[in-house]
């Protein structure tokens, strides 16, 4: 596809515009529920003028296909906020009530398209004399991005006809991004990345850009994903200033395939890191704090496969051989660190050097591999600035208060108190006459927070030898077979998380076996 152009302005308004409230009577709203209804919600945005336009996504799964058309929002217009968010719910399909947990409102994408595409501030007419637009801003908030099938291949020269290659964006499997003019903003919160899957596309979970603008991102989980250069984000400042706070990314691997820039094919595979790529070219500042890249594999033709590496080397397409998951360049431009934890990092510029406070090497105390929540005693756990550059944002990649405890945590989640499982049984359980061993009794199942480790359950009985508890699962199942008597007894169910425990009594009865009373006596003819 052919991108709307963009230019920088030559003067740089003042920000605080981006936050002026729109007039009254220019606001238009559009509550979702369905695919078709959010591609063309979104579609609406190019030529709506509206100086607010909400578009509220309902709890749900969302999938593009060819009949809905893609998930795609292009704002150019001035003076203008857009808000895109998920997690609203209502009566009679109405959007009055939200909740702030992205994994309720999810998108997919399809084997050519993104699963969402956000490009703000950009013009909408190729004619050279067209007014660049000013002081607009889009918002993206609280949604689950996934693709598992994209299938689209990297655009070749020959495929860019007239196109500019300084501004051409190459399509990611769930996310992409831009933000272009001085004046303008993009600001993405309480987003999941995941199983975003892109075999012969340099980029997987996002890909966004920033020409000279504003560009905001907090609270972001890139998580589970693959593809032949780039599985994590590529994140780019070209001019501007773009912040990233509190993001957690874990769990991605490049293809054993990915190739080189300038081998015969003349794809341009120039993602090559697997957690996080940064770039801050041609005076762009870009800060990255309170934040953890941990745990991710990058292809063997540019290194180990380290999984404890995370930041590398961008050296303009000679093949590095450091252990590199994310990858910095800043050439020309201003790239500061603050507050983030990782495996392995590095960086090249040959103008400015990189600003480095506070990076910490190590395991950074995930609950599990590929989960990025903090288990207790986690060192992202308080550890972080509480006034990053770009913010924390009010609520944390689960929707939960940002900042328990003494300070703000490291990453995209704020650790959360371990709290008890919780256990409800039904009174009575009844187990039919004559059931065999192995017969199903009940099955316990617990609730919890997830931390600090899977749930384990055990039993007792004051029926010794007659049931056994499947300690993953909670099922509660004969040892022996109902007697012919039958029988009653109380059965007690603990589950642990590791740390606390919850109880709670059933009373199981044992149905007897019935007499036979038709032959009981005889047969009497």
């Amino acid at each position: 596809m052919k991108f709307p152009r963009f230019f920088h302005t030559a003067a740089v308004l003042g920000l605080a515009a981006l936050f002026a409230l729109p007039t009254a009577g220019h606001a238009a709203t559009r509550c979702v529920s369905t695919a078709a209804q959010l591609h063309n919600a979104l579609a609406e945005v190019r030529t709506a003028t509206d100086a607010l336009f909400l578009i509220r996504v309902r709890t749900g799964i969302y999938q593009a296909t060819a009949q809905t058309g893609p998930f795609e929002l292009i704002q150019g217009h001035s003076n203008q906020l857009v808000d895109l968010s998920g997690g609203w719910s209502g009566a009679n399909g109405a959007c009055t009530s939200q909740s702030y947990d992205p994994s309720l409102t999810t998108l997919i994408g399809t084997a050519s398209t993104p699963a969402l595409s956000v490009y703000a501030g950009v013009l909408l007419s190729w004619d050279p004399l067209a007014e660049a637009p000013f002081n607009a801003k889009v918002s993206v908030f609280g949604l689950t991005l996934k693709n598992p099938s994209f299938t689209k291949a990297y655009i070749t020269h020959s495929n860019l006809e007239d196109f500019p290659y300084d501004y051409w964006e190459p399509e990611s499997a769930c996310f992409n991004g831009l933000v272009g003019l001085d004046s303008n903003e993009l600001l993405l919160d309480r987003l999941h990345i995941r199983d975003c899957r892109a075999p012969n596309n340099g980029n997987a979970a996002g890909f966004v850009r920033n020409i000279g603008a504003t560009l905001t991102m907090h609270n972001i989980v890139a998580r589970q994903s693959s593809s032949l250069g780039n599985a994590g984000l590529r994140v780019d400042s070209k001019g501007g200033v773009t912040t990233l706070s509190q993001i957690s990314i874990t769990g991605m691997e490049t293809n054993a395939s990915c190739k080189n820039p300038g081998t015969s094919n003349t794809l341009f595979y120039l993602d090559r890191a697997s957690g996080l790529e940064l770039r801050s070219t041609e005076g762009g500042v870009l800060h990255l704090g309170n934040s953890v890249v941990w745990g991710n594999t990058l292809c063997p033709s540019y290194g180990s496969k380290d999984i404890w590496a995370v930041l590398g080397v961008w050296d303009d397409g000679n093949p590095n051989t450091i252990h590199d998951n994310v990858w910095v360049a800043g050439s020309g431009g201003d790239l500061w660190l603050d507050h983030v934890r990782t495996g392995y990092w590095n960086y090249t510029t040959p103008i400015q050097p990189a600003h480095v406070s506070s990076v910490v090497l190590g395991d950074p105390g995930f609950v599990a591999p590929g989960n990025p929540m903090p288990r207790p005693g986690s060192p992202l756990i308080d550890k972080g600035n509480p006034n990053p550059q770009g913010g924390t944002g009010s609520y944390d990649a689960s929707g939960r208060t940002r900042v328990l405890g003494g300070t703000v945590d490291i990453g995209a989640y704020e650790a959360q108190p371990n709290q008890a499982p919780t256990l409800v049984l039904a009174p009575t359980y009844a187990v039919s006459p004559g059931a065999p061993v192995n017969t199903l009794v009940f099955t316990a199942t617990a609730s919890d927070d997830g931390m600090p480790s899977p749930l384990s359950y055990s039993l007792t009985s004051l029926c010794p030898g007659m049931f056994a508890i499947n300690a993953s699962t909670g099922a509660v199942r004969l040892l022996a077979a109902n007697p012919p008597a039958g029988g009653e007894c109380d059965v007690s169910v603990a589950v642990s998380d590791g740390a606390l425990q919850a109880t709670a009594t059933t009373h199981v009865t044992l149905q007897p076996t019935l007499p036979d009373t038709i032959f009981a006596n005889g047969f009497d003819g």
